[in-house]
């Protein structure tokens, strides 16, 4: 039963995750494909710097002062992390800028 409603929990999480994941792999395929390939590299290693710290950062605090369990702050992090990618790559891939780009030079 306990296990049971652990999932439970956790499923939200993977509900969003695989949706935003989804969208943030197909648009930075996309503008890797038209050229941008810099961009995706750097928008991913920023995103994923910034949530790992965050993660690590606060985890003692939102834990301790919110009762929340470390799996499903982490659970959060990584959900927040995959949401930010998509809305960097829905930004960028709206902006045009791709449409540009040279494949060759």
């Amino acid at each position: 039963a306990e296990a049971i409603a652990l999932a439970r929990g956790l499923l939200g999480f993977v509900a969003v995750y695989v949706l935003f994941d989804a969208i943030q792999l197909i648009l930075a395929g996309a503008l890797r494909g038209a050229g941008d390939t810099w961009f995706v590299l750097g928008a991913a290693f920023a995103a994923s710097v910034l949530a790992v710290t965050m993660g690590v950062t606060l985890e003692r605090t939102v834990t301790s002062q919110f009762a929340v369990e470390s799996l499903h702050w982490w659970w959060a992090v990584i959900t927040a992390w995959v949401l930010m990618l998509a809305v960097i790559m829905i930004t960028r891939y709206r902006q045009g800028r791709w449409q540009s780009m040279r494949m060759v030079s």
